[in-house]
C-alpha cells in the first residue's frame, strides 16, 4: 500500500471511528449500529481503542458461536451481571456462512425486534465483513430499519489504528476540555445546525436534535442556563413531538426538570417527573427508565425533607425493579441513594454498612473505578463527621485522587482536593487549605469553565478569611462574586445559602439588624418556597441565635422548642436535634437554670453523639457540661472534664483551634483560683501562639483581653502597664474586627484609671 493510499485509509478510519463513538456516547438507551471491517485484527484493535477512548464506559464484546440463533438472549446474558454499557457483537459472518443457522438467526432478529429496547437499553454494534452486509440487512429488514448508522472501516495496521484511542467522557461535558475548546465546539455545533436548519429529512432532523442536545449541555455548564432551557423546550421537544418519539421527548423533559430542580423550582420539576416522564415510560413498558425517574423523584422528596417517602420509593419501587432485572450496577446506585438519606438522618452505622458491604463489592466486581471512588468518598464523609480525620484523609489521598487522575477527571479531582482542604481547615491548617483552594481547585474550574464549582470554592475561601478575622475581604467575595454567580445561574438554593454566610459575617460584626433582615427576608422565603423544611429549621435556629444575642431570650427559646426541634424529630435527624438541645441548654444556663441545662447535656445530648460516634460533638457537649459546673463553682470536676475529656479528643482529632479555646477555659478557672502565673503561662505560651499561627485575629483579640484581665487580677508592679497596652490594642483594632464588648472595655479602662491615645 503506497503512502497516499495508507494516509487515505487512516483518514477514513478516523472519521468512521469518531462517528461510531459519537453514536454510542449520544445514545439514550437502545441504539443499533452496523460496522463493516474485513480484517478481524483491525476490528479487534478498533474495539480495544473504543474502550480506551471511554475509560469510564464498560465496553462488552460478545462473539457469536456457530449455533447461536438467538442473539437477543446472548446479548442479555452478557449484560445480566455486568456494568451497563455498549455491546460489540462479532462473529456474525460465521453464523451467516451456515445457511441452516443463518435463516433461524435472521428470523429471530425480525421476530424479536420489539423486545430489544426494553431488554437491551444500551447501544449494540454488529461487526461483520463487507461481503455479508447485504445478506444481514436483507435477511432481517425490519430489525435493521432501526439502525442509526452503517459505518465502514478499512483494514489498518495496529500502529495506524492506535491514535484513535483518544478519550471521551460520559458524564456531560468532558472535564479534560478547556473553556476555550468548549467555545470552539459551540461554534462548530452552531455552524452545523445553521447549515441544515431547513432540512426536512428525518435522519438530518435527528442529527440536528443531537447537536442541539450537546449544545444545551455546553451552555448549561458555561452558566447560560436560560439558553439551555430554551434549547430543550423550543428546539428539541417540538422535534420529538413531530417525529412521534415519545421516549426522546420524555428524556428531554427530564433534563428540563433537572435544570428546574437545580434552580429550586421543585414543584414544577416534580410535576414534570410525575406527569410527563413517568406516564411515557409506563406506556412503553420501560420499567428501568421508570425506576430511574422514580429515583429522581425521591431526590426531590429528600430535598424537601420528606425522607420517609423518599426511602419508601427507593426501597419499594426502584430497588425492586433493579433487583427484578438483575441490574447489579443500578441496584448498587440505589442502595447508595438510600445510604445518603440515612447519613442525613445521622444513622451513620447503617449508612456505612451499605457503602462498605453493599456498594463497594459490586463496583469492585464490575471494575467500575469511578463509582468505587465516589463511594469511598462518601465513607470518608462519615469518618470526617465522626472526627476520624486521619482515615478520612487517607481515603481522599490514596483511594479517590489516584482514580480521578487515572480517569483524567479534572473536575472530580478538584472536588476531592477541596474535601482534603476541608479536613485541613478542621485541623487548623488554614494556610495549606487556602493554597489548595487557590492553586488546585480554582485554576481547574476556570480552565473548564465551571462557574458553579468556582463559586463554591470562592465561598470556601471566604470561610477561611472569616476564620482569620478578615471580614471585609470575605464579605466582598461572597457578595460580589459568589452571590452574583448563583443569581446568574438562577440557583435559588445556593443563593440562599450564600445569603446565610453573609448574615453570619454581619452577626460577627455586631450588625444584628441586617443579619436578621437577611435571615427573615432573603433565606426563609426561599426555603419555604422550595419546601425544604430542614434548611428552614436551620435558618430559624440562626434567627434564634440573633434573638439570644439581642437578649430576647423568651422568643429565642420559643423558636428553638416550637420551630426547630419538631422538624428534626419528624425527620429523625438525631444530630440536628442534639445540636438544638445544646443551644437550649446554653440558654437555660444563661438564665441560671443550671440543673435543667445539665440534665439536657448529660441525658439528651451526650448519648446521641456517643451513639453516632461523633467525637467532636461529644467533646463540645462535655465542654458545655464543664462550663455549667464551673458556673456552679465545681471547679475540680470542670477542670477534670476540660483536661481529661475534651483536650485528648481535640488532640486526637488534630483540632488546634478547639484545643486552644479549651485551654482558655482552663485558664479562666486558674485565674478564679488565684493561680495567676499558671493562667498567664497557659494563655501566653499555649493559646496565643495558636491563634497567631492560624491567623484568627478575632480570637487573638479576646485572648489578649483575657491576659489583660489576668494581669490586672495579679496586680504586680508592671502588670498594670501591660494590661493597659493589651486593652488599648483591642480598642485600636480595625473596624471590621471591633467586638461587641468594646463599650465594656472602655468602661473597664476608665474604672482602673487607664488611658489610650484614641481616648484622649
Amino acid at each position: 500500500m503506497n503512502a497516499s493510499i495508507a494516509e487515505s485509509a487512516v483518514e477514513q478510519a478516523g472519521e468512521s471511528f469518531r462517528a461510531l463513538r459519537r453514536g454510542i456516547t449520544r445514545s439514550r438507551g437502545f441504539s443499533l449500529h452496523v460496522c463493516t471491517c474485513d480484517s478481524p485484527a483491525t476490528r479487534d484493535q478498533l474495539i480495544r481503542n473504543l474502550a480506551a477512548s471511554m475509560p469510564a464506559v464498560p465496553i462488552h464484546r460478545y462473539e457469536l458461536a456457530d449455533t447461536d440463533d438467538d442473539v437477543l438472549e446472548a446479548t442479555a446474558t452478557v449484560l445480566a451481571d455486568a456494568a451497563p454499557g455498549p455491546v460489540m457483537v462479532v462473529g456474525v459472518e460465521r453464523v451467516l456462512g451456515d445457511d441452516a443457522h443463518a435463516q433461524r438467526f435472521l428470523s429471530g432478529l425480525n421476530l424479536r425486534r420489539g423486545e430489544w429496547p426494553t431488554r437491551i437499553p444500551y447501544p449494540v454494534v454488529f461487526w461483520l465483513s463487507r461481503r455479508m452486509l447485504g445478506r444481514l440487512t436483507a435477511g432481517a429488514p425490519d430489525f435493521f430499519d432501526w439502525r442509526s448508522d452503517t459505518i465502514e472501516f478499512p483494514e489498518l495496521s495496529s500502529v495506524e489504528s492506535h491514535p484513535f484511542a483518544t478519550r471521551e467522557w460520559q458524564f456531560g461535558v468532558s472535564p479534560r476540555v478547556s473553556k476555550e475548546e468548549q467555545q470552539e465546539r459551540v461554534k462548530e455545533l452552531e455552524a452545523r445546525i445553521a447549515a441544515v436548519r431547513q432540512s426536512d429529512d428525518e435522519r438530518v432532523i435527528r442529527n440536528r436534535a443531537e447537536w442541539w442536545d450537546e449544545l444545551a449541555v455546553l451552555k448549561w455548564v458555561r452558566g447560560d442556563v436560560d439558553e439551555a432551557l430554551r434549547i430543550y423546550t423550543e428546539e428539541q421537544i417540538p422535534v420529538y413531538e413531530r417525529l412521534g418519539d415519545l421516549r426522546a421527548k420524555a428524556v428531554t423533559q427530564g433534563k428540563i426538570a433537572g435544570i428546574l430542580q437545580g434552580r429550586g423550582q421543585l414543584d414544577e420539576a416534580m410535576r414534570i417527573r410525575i406527569e410527563e416522564e413517568l406516564p411515557v415510560f409506563e406506556r412503553l413498558g420501560d420499567l428501568r427508565a421508570k425506576a430511574v425517574t422514580q429515583s429522581k423523584i425521591a431526590n426531590i422528596l429528600k430535598t424537601r425533607g420528606q425522607l420517609d417517602e423518599a426511602l419508601r420509593l427507593l426501597n419499594d419501587e426502584v430497588l425492586t425493579v433493579h433487583s427484578l432485572f438483575g441490574a447489579a450496577h443500578q441496584k448498587a446506585v440505589t442502595l447508595g441513594e438510600i445510604a445518603n438519606i440515612l447519613q442525613d438522618r445521622g444513622q451513620f452505622d447503617e449508612a456505612l454498612r451499605i457503602y462498605t458491604e453493599e456498594q463497594l463489592p459490586v463496583y469492585e466486581r464490575l471494575g467500575d473505578l469511578r463509582e468505587k471512588a465516589v463511594t469511598q468518598g462518601r465513607i470518608a464523609d462519615i469518618l470526617q463527621t465522626r472526627g476520624q480525620l486521619d482515615e478520612a484523609m487517607r481515603i481522599r489521598t490514596e483511594e479517590e485522587l489516584p482514580v480521578f487522575e487515572h480517569l483524567g477527571d479534572l473536575r472530580s479531582k478538584a472536588v476531592t482536593w477541596g474535601q482534603i482542604a476541608d479536613i485541613l481547615k478542621a485541623r487548623g491548617q488554614l494556610d495549606e487549605a487556602m493554597r489548595i483552594y487557590t492553586e488546585e481547585q480554582l485554576p481547574v474550574y476556570e480552565r473548564i469553565g465551571d462557574i458553579r464549582q468556582k463559586a463554591i470554592t470562592l465561598a470556601m475561601i471566604a470561610d477561611i478569611l472569616k476564620a482569620r478575622g478578615q471580614l471585609d475581604a470575605a464579605l466582598h467575595i461572597l457578595t460580589d462574586e459568589v452571590l452574583a454567580t448563583f443569581a446568574r445561574l438562577g440557583d435559588l438554593r445556593s443563593k440562599a445559602v450564600t445569603w446565610g454566610k453573609i448574615a453570619d459575617l454581619l452577626k460577627a460584626r455586631g450588625q444584628l439588624d441586617e443579619a436578621m433582615r437577611i435571615r427573615t427576608m432573603e433565606q426563609l422565603p426561599v426555603y419555604e418556597r422550595l419546601g425544604d423544611v430542614r434548611q428552614k429549621a436551620i435558618t430559624q435556629g440562626k434567627i434564634a441565635d440573633i434573638l439570644q444575642d439581642r437578649g430576647q431570650l423568651d422568643e429565642a427559646l420559643r423558636v428553638r422548642t416550637e420551630e426547630e426541634l419538631p422538624v428534626y424529630e419528624r425527620l429523625g435527624d438525631l444530630r440536628e436535634k442534639a445540636v438544638t438541645l445544646g443551644k437550649i441548654a446554653d440558654f437555660l444556663q444563661a438564665r441560671g437554670q443550671l440543673d435543667e441545662a445539665l440534665r439536657i447535656c448529660t441525658e439528651e445530648e451526650l448519648p446521641v453523639y456517643e451513639r453516632l460516634g461523633d467525637l467532636h460533638g461529644k467533646a463540645a457537649t462535655q465542654g458545655r457540661i464543664a462550663d455549667i459546673l464551673q458556673t456552679r463553682g465545681q471547679f475540680d470536676e470542670a477542670l477534670r472534664i476540660y483536661t481529661e475529656e475534651q483536650l485528648p479528643i481535640y488532640e486526637r482529632l488534630g483540632e488546634p483551634h478547639e484545643k486552644a479555646i479549651t485551654q482558655g477555659r482552663i485558664a479562666d478557672i486558674l485565674r478564679t483560683r488565684g493561680q495567676f502565673d499558671e493562667a498567664l503561662r497557659l494563655l501566653s505560651d499555649e493559646v496565643l501562639p495558636v491563634f497567631e499561627r492560624l491567623g484568627d485575629l478575632r480570637s487573638l483579640l479576646f485572648c489578649r483581653i483575657d491576659i489583660a484581665l489576668t494581669l490586672l487580677a495579679r496586680g504586680r508592679t508592671d502588670d498594670h502597664a501591660q494590661a493597659n497596652a493589651l486593652l488599648c490594642q483591642a480598642l485600636a483594632a480595625p473596624n471590621h474586627l471591633r467586638i461587641p464588648e468594646v463599650g465594656q472595655i472602655e468602661q473597664m479602662l476608665q474604672h482602673v484609671g487607664m488611658v489610650c491615645d484614641s481616648m484622649t
